[in-house]
């Protein structure tokens, strides 16, 4: 691969939504594997003790309204989010949509919710109930509740960066001027004749 296409590659990756949020899916899924895996090979008693009044039923519940309220407010916000940048790209700028989804703040955001619904699906496999004993691996279940309180915060600073991002200051600040305009304005300056004879002056 020649260089140019590397960095034709890494510009599309950089400019796409669904690069970090389809890295954040494979690091859930990673750490669904692991973590099991970790909560059986150490001493997890005091996991034990923080869940000892919960129950398979209980964990697989929590694990799947984690799970559904992740993936409804992904879909919700994106939704919402697409209509009205849409509306703002209408009366602002077209490249407010651009800039959107080459922001690394909305990127990483999707890939917390998007992560937080895989590994809590992923953990549902792991909570069974074995005869009159239940199987909760607590560290996998302390870790898809950290990710859900990580999704709120997630959620508050989006709504918080997408309402700063379409307000028209914000979106001329982050809107580049062309190329050929600004070539096309920047020679028309350095050409434009200066009028030596004083009683003639240019109309400002």
């Amino acid at each position: 691969m020649s260089r140019l296409k590397l960095v034709a590659l890494l510009d599309y990756l950089s400019q796409s939504l669904w690069a970090i949020p389809a890295a954040g899916l494979l690091i859930a899924v990673a750490l669904a594997e692991i973590t099991p895996r970790v909560g059986s090979d150490t001493d997890g008693r005091l996991l034990g003790i923080l869940l000892s009044g919960v129950g398979a039923g209980s964990a697989r519940a929590m694990l799947s309204t984690i799970a559904g309220a992740t993936i409804t407010l992904t879909a919700l916000v994106f939704s919402m989010t697409m209509l009205l940048l849409q509306l703002a790209s209408n009366q602002l700028s077209p490249r407010v949509m651009r800039t959107f989804l080459a922001d690394r703040g909305n990127q990483v955001v999707l890939a917390l919710f998007v992560g937080t619904f895989a590994y809590a699906l992923l953990a549902l496999r792991g909570v069974h109930a074995a005869g009159d004993e239940s199987v909760v691996p607590s560290l996998t279940v302390w870790v898809a509740f950290v990710l859900a309180l990580l999704s709120v915060g997630g959620f508050v600073y989006y709504t918080d960066h997408v309402a700063q991002t379409i307000r028209p200051v914000d979106v001329i600040a982050r809107t580049p001027w062309p190329p050929s305009i600004g070539s096309t304005r920047t020679s028309s300056l350095m050409t434009a004749p200066r009028c030596r004879d004083r009683r003639l002056r240019p109309i400002t």
